[in-house]
């Protein structure tokens, strides 16, 4: 007698599942109270109208679950979508997403519409498979006990999409029902008056201003591998990067520094924080280690801090778009990869020392600016912007030979309308105050023709709209830096 193979149809399986799902729980919730019927989580409410659609992937096994209470859709509608073998599971799926159920418009009170360009379910699912396919990539070499749920995400307030581990047909359907009713009587019992007390103080948040530094750094060193494990996924070592290692006081404010690198400040005044941030990167720059570079208002935003250890407790970048911040937030997915290129370090000493300079320099308005001109003409450069780069650093320049005529007039004693004719840069220019100064013996030799050379560069590209070469702002640019260093050293 030859043996028979009895094929099984998966897919009805499953439907025959949630059919039978659905109807034990509408049966047993139907003794709930009005007020117990409320507490049902959007998550697992099947009463009517309800749906119920699934993307099944096959090896490894892992089922995406798409309950909703949609009106427009017909009620204990199941679509099961697979099984799928991995290669073709992307394709397959892309095509269901592809049908009108999907493409229909996201209501305008789903999450994610006021965030971003999402418009339709489509566009929604489309990041929880490919956040789910991470998961799953993810749990390959993981030792997994048996099915069971995964987590899971809204869609829009009537739609919900969870990851089930293995065949959830191969559960017991009346058991999951008994959890969802229970949770929802637990909910609705009424609460024990109890006499009254002090309510303990709201702990309140400490709003802030964040931005990361730029090029994105590392506070310290970065976590080595200790295991083949840690080098595969480097993601374990998340919120360690996310925690605070340096913090001070600038402008009278806090500053805060993750070992990732972002900065917060307590202070929602995107002027003020733009304005420390900038300064704290030009003192990076100045001390040598790192390349940094300003940062611009589109580049920051908010924050909360912990007011007792002040951690992060959550931020976003400002929404607008700019290539810097779509790469700090492309970074974001693979901050700790061991394969990229290594980030440049600062240690967690010389940032506090930095933070103590910052602090000092902003009781000297008038340089800080100074400071923050000198970052913003290292930027044009490093990008390859020579003549912003140029013209910036002779403003630098000019304002340091300004200082030094004042001086001049100063220790001699010249005063009223002589002073104020020869400080008069329409009746005494620039080209005048360098011959006196030369003449005089304050200015030597080679400081005067490297200067008025620059001025004759200067005066060509503005009026005869000459090219300013990279050698051209590289040594006025360096010119530039010279008097920073020499500034700062009076002050700091």
């Amino acid at each position: 007698m030859s043996l028979q193979t009895v094929e099984i149809d998966l897919s009805r399986e499953l439907s025959q599942w949630f059919d039978g799902l659905i109807t034990r729980f509408r049966l047993e919730a139907s003794e709930l109270s009005d007020d117990q019927r409320k507490r049902l989580p959007n998550t697992n409410n099947y009463l009517e109208p309800c749906q119920v659609e699934v993307f099944w992937l096959e090896q490894p096994e892992y089922q995406t679950i798409i309950s909703s209470n949609f009106a427009d859709r017909p009620d204990k509608e199941i679509i099961i979508n697979g099984p799928y073998k991995g290669y073709e599971f992307i394709d397959k799926v892309d095509a269901v997403l592809r049908e009108p159920r999907w493409t229909k418009p996201l209501p305008g009170t789903a999450p994610y519409v006021v965030v971003s360009n999402r418009n339709t379910l489509a566009d929604v699912m489309y990041g929880v498979i490919a956040n789910q396919l991470r998961q799953i990539t993810a749990s390959v070499f993981t030792n997994i006990g048996g099915p069971g749920p995964a987590g899971g995400q809204i869609l829009t307030n009537e739609s919900w999409a969870g990851l089930f581990i293995g065949n959830i047909a191969k559960t017991n359907p009346s058991v999951m029902v008994e959890q969802i009713l229970t949770a929802a009587r637990m909910q609705a019992q009424p609460t024990v008056e109890q006499a009254p007390s002090q309510p303990p103080a709201e702990v309140q948040e400490i709003h802030a201003t964040i931005g990361y530094l730029y090029p994105p750094i590392t506070i310290g060193s970065m976590p080595e591998p200790q295991s083949l494990r840690e080098f595969l996924n480097p993601g374990i070592h998340f919120f360690s990067m996310m925690k605070t290692v340096v913090e001070g006081t600038v402008g009278g404010e806090h500053i805060v520094f993750t070992k990732d690198g972002l900065m917060a400040v307590t202070t929602i005044k995107k002027q003020v924080a733009v304005r420390i941030f900038n300064i704290v990167s030009a003192l990076i720059l100045l001390e040598g280690s790192v390349a940094a570079q300003a940062i611009r208002e589109s580049e920051i935003g908010h924050g909360t801090l912990d007011p007792a250890t002040l951690e992060l407790r959550g931020w976003g970048i400002s929404g607008s778009v700019t290539p810097r911040t779509m790469l700090l937030q492309e970074r974001m997915y693979r901050r700790l990869s061991f394969f990229q290129d290594p980030r440049q370090s600062i240690s967690e000493n010389i940032l506090s020392e930095i933070i103590e300079k910052a602090h000092k320099i902003l009781d000297h308005p008038k340089k800080a600016d100074e400071l923050i001109l000198w970052l913003e003409s290292n930027t044009h450069f490093q990008d390859g912007e020579f003549a912003s780069s140029f013209v910036i650093s002779w403003i630098l320049v000019e304002r340091d030979l300004s200082t030094s005529w004042e001086s001049f007039l100063r220790e001699r004693n010249v005063r009223g309308y002589r002073k104020n004719k020869l400080v008069n840069s329409g009746m005494w220019p620039a080209d005048s105050v360098l011959e006196t100064l030369n003449l005089a013996g304050i200015l030597a030799e080679k400081e005067y023709s490297i200067l008025m050379e620059l001025k004759s560069k200067r005066n060509s590209f503005v009026h005869e709209g000459s090219t300013i070469t990279k050698d051209d702002a590289l040594e006025c640019l360096d010119l530039a830096t010279t008097i920073m260093k020499h500034d700062l050293e009076g002050l700091l």
